[in-house]
């Protein structure tokens, strides 16, 4: 069981399983205050050569420096180090 931490932790499974779909899907996570308040971060994976998450790479910081448009930024820059990070581990995206 997932204890909750603050009002924006989510417990639910069935939630939990369609938001860890959608992360697979858009190739990155979005916290915002899951763990603590006015805390969020953004987190993308890195690969290895066969296209198997072996890591991850992420950006935190005080929450309301994670709103748009500075929060698309935030979200390329995360995914583009995540991407360089598994090019050198020898998986590259088509």
């Amino acid at each position: 069981d997932r204890r909750k931490v603050t009002s924006h932790t989510t417990t639910d499974a069935t939630i939990l399983r369609k938001h860890y779909a959608e992360v697979r899907e858009a190739g990155f996570a979005v916290s915002q205050g899951d763990y603590a308040v006015d805390v969020a971060a953004v987190a993308a994976p890195v690969l290895d050569d066969q296209g198997v998450a072996i890591a991850s790479i992420s950006m935190g910081g005080p929450a309301n420096g994670f709103r748009e448009p500075a929060l698309a930024e935030i979200v390329e820059q995360v995914q583009h180090a995540a991407k360089e990070l598994t090019a050198r581990m020898g998986y590259y995206y088509l």
